[in-house]
């Protein structure tokens, strides 16, 4: 998608922006559930109904979104950005193919396993970090905002890093 919609030195920002949309949603889900969601909330039994109108709010809100994108969405721009988009619509390809020649790239072996590593760290902090603060004292509010900074401060990270990659064109 990068290839077709964005320049040669826009490709790196915009794969990392694409790829990073997710720790943005999740960022916007923990600045928000603490607005639903209190610890007064879970000690006086009314948790339950807050997290069923979070719960309910969210859906809302990612259907809305969704509804935008199937209806404005084009396959390919009218103008390409570059030579290689205009090249990547003549092209074709066999999954299965493509499939086997990526998994015997080392390098592409490498980085999916590195991948996999940091994401799966990601994920267990996101959803233990509760537990690892709350025992210090901090509420639940608090480690929320734990969480934001982690994410955040990953994605001003990436983003230098892309923009960096962008520049100068050192991608190995």
């Amino acid at each position: 998608m990068a290839t077709v919609w964005f320049a040669d030195n826009e490709r790196a920002l915009a794969t990392a922006f694409g790829s990073l949309s997710m720790p943005l949603g999740c960022i916007m889900g923990m600045v928000i559930g603490p607005f639903y969601v209190s610890d007064d909330d879970i000690t006086n039994g009314m948790g339950r109904d807050h997290i069923k109108t979070y719960m309910l709010d969210s859906a809302i809100i990612c259907t809305l979104m969704s509804v935008w994108t199937v209806m404005f969405y084009r396959e390919k721009p009218m103008h390409y950005p570059s030579k290689a988009a205009t090249q990547s619509d003549k092209e074709e390809f066999d999954f299965k193919k493509d499939l086997k020649l990526l998994f015997a790239n080392k390098n592409y072996i490498f980085m999916i396993i590195s991948q996999n590593l940091l994401y799966g760290v990601y994920t267990c902090l996101g959803a233990i970090i509760n537990n690892l603060v709350v025992p210090f004292g901090y509420t639940s509010s608090n480690s929320s905002l734990f969480g934001v900074v982690f994410i955040f401060f990953g994605l001003v990270g990436s983003f230098k890093a892309s923009s960096y990659l962008d520049r100068t064109q050192k991608y190995l």
